[in-house]
Formats: structure tokens, C-alpha cells, sequence
């Protein structure tokens, strides 16, 4: 069975894993945000190192400067010089997620002029970006390059130190004008604390039977 239990940037599913019975059935699905970011932003009433037991890193997605097709700056250094003499919004999926960060260093590089707007989620921050009621989003690839390819959001750069082999003509944050600014949202597997070796050794086979539970952390 999967939840996906919202609220808190993540915290609340991730707490439910931390506090679960620590037998293999009860795992952990989250990303750099409730497992990383959260840890400076929030007072947790855990330890994202010693509460839970790393099972494995499954996937990474790089993330994707996308626009609103409207705006008058074709590429990522020209819309950096746009957005430090014309105020922009920035749309990010909450408080404490990627794009959040990417959201931040952005404001930074521009002066502080940028404003940052949250929302329930990428999906809704995405929406808006692909309607024109916010200027720019750091999306992840897996859900920015096909609103790319149709035409509906504009992409500047990729977040990694090289370009995507499935979109050779989107070029680095290096290439593009943010260079040094990476940011990969890995998704991982974690178990509480106490779970024996054995039992996280067989949870990369068993995570999809039925009787486990997987308590998807997200914003």
C-alpha cells in the first residue's frame, strides 16, 4: 500500500516511518527535500541520521529552469539581467522544497528583487508557470521537458554539469549563466531506526508486496 502523507515539507511521513515498528513493513519514499533540506529549516522531533536506516538511492532528476513563454529573455543569462531591473515571481512546489533553494539563489543572484511565491506542490506551481500567471519555476526534468518540447514553458538550462543525453539542446547552469548552481532531487528508501540488516537487505525485493506500507513524504 502506498499513502502519500502531505504536510510540513514531508515531516509528517516521514515522522509516521521514524515511529513505526521497525520490521521492514512501514519504509520511507523521499527526496532530498524531507530528507536533507528539512533538517535546517524545521525543529524535527527526530534525527534524519540516527532515527532511520538508508535502504538505497533508486532515482535522481536534475532540475530544469523553466519560463513562462511571455517573458522578452530568450536565454538564462539574459532573463538573470532582466529579472535585476524588472521584478519577477518565482513559483516553487513549497516552503523547504528544491525548488525553493533554486528559488533563493536566484533572488540572490538578481539582488533580491524576485518574488517568491509558494505553492501546495509542483504540479500547481507548474500550472501556473504553463498559464502565464508566474514567471519562472525550478522544475524537475521528468515533468519540465515534456511542457518543453510542446511548447509550453520556455527552458533555459539544466542543473548538473552536463546536458541531458534526451535533451542535448538545453545547456548547463555553467553554459547558461548560473554557473556552480547543481541540484539533483534524488528519491531514496529509508526504514526506522533498529530494523534489523537482514530485514533492509530483503526490503529492496519486498517494497511492492502488499502487506507493506510505504509512506511517500511529500510537500
Amino acid at each position: 500500500m502506498v499513502e502519500n502523507v502531505t504536510g510540513a515539507g514531508g515531516n509528517i511521513g516521514v515522522s509516521r516511518v521514524v515511529r513505526a515498528t521497525p520490521d521492514g513493513y512501514m519504509i520511507s519514499i523521499g527526496h532530498i527535500g524531507p530528507h536533507v533540506i528539512n533538517g535546517a529549516m524545521y525543529r524535527l522531533e527526530y534525527d534524519l541520521l540516527s532515527d532511520l536506516a538508508p535502504v538505497g538511492m533508486f532515482v535522481t532528476n536534475p532540475q530544469i529552469i523553466v519560463s513562462k513563454n511571455s517573458l522578452p529573455s530568450k536565454d538564462l543569462k539574459s532573463l538573470v539581467e532582466y529579472a535585476r531591473s524588472t521584478p519577477i515571481s518565482i513559483a516553487t512546489g513549497g516552503a523547504g522544497t528544491p525548488s525553493h533553494i533554486g528559488a533563493v539563489y536566484f533572488q540572490k543572484l538578481t539582488g533580491g528583487a524576485a518574488q517568491i511565491i509558494h505553492y501546495r506542490g509542483g504540479a500547481p506551481a507548474s500550472a501556473d508557470v504553463m498559464a502565464g500567471h508566474v514567471d519562472m519555476f525550478f522544475d524537475q526534468a521528468v515533468n519540465a521537458l515534456p511542457q518543453s518540447r510542446s511548447g509550453k514553458v520556455r527552458a533555459h538550462a539544466v542543473t548538473q554539469t552536463t546536458r541531458l543525453s534526451v535533451a542535448p539542446d538545453i545547456p548547463t547552469v555553467d553554459e547558461a549563466g548560473m554557473p556552480g548552481y547543481y541540484m539533483a532531487v534524488w528519491h531514496g528508501l529509508w526504514v526506522p531506526r533498529g530494523t534489523p540488516p537482514a530485514v533492509i537487505a530483503r526490503s529492496t525485493r519486498r517494497w511492492s508486496m502488499p502487506r507493506l506500507t510505504t509512506a511517500c513524504a511529500s510537500a
